[in-house]
């Protein structure tokens, strides 16, 4: 259970992922792959067209999703990833009200 669990909402993040092990199978070989071609993940035109994004986004897509869905489903998957690089940490902040 995610530290954040007992007062925050499930993250865009956590939703997205079809199964736990999703971020060290895809995110680590879309890594791997950037570092080895040497293309810029930062670069959201270049991540697109990395093969391991493309193997992501094939299990991320329902069967009856149509083909305009990639294009949102590749803008989600950027975000995501670079949350994974960071430590995908979520910090509570506390206000005064």
């Amino acid at each position: 259970m995610a530290v954040h669990d007992a007062y925050a909402r499930f993250t865009p993040y956590e939703l997205l992922l079809p199964d736990p092990d999703f971020p060290d199978r895809c995110f680590t070989a879309i890594t791997r792959e950037a570092e080895e071609r040497g293309v810029d993940a930062g670069n959201p035109a270049a991540y697109v067209m990395l093969g391991a994004v493309q193997g992501a986004l094939t299990e991320l897509r329902e069967d009856d999703a149509g083909a305009e869905s990639a294009h949102d489903h590749a803008g989600i998957l950027f975000h995501a990833y670079h949350f994974w690089r960071c430590g995908g940490g979520v910090v509570l902040a506390h206000r005064k009200t």
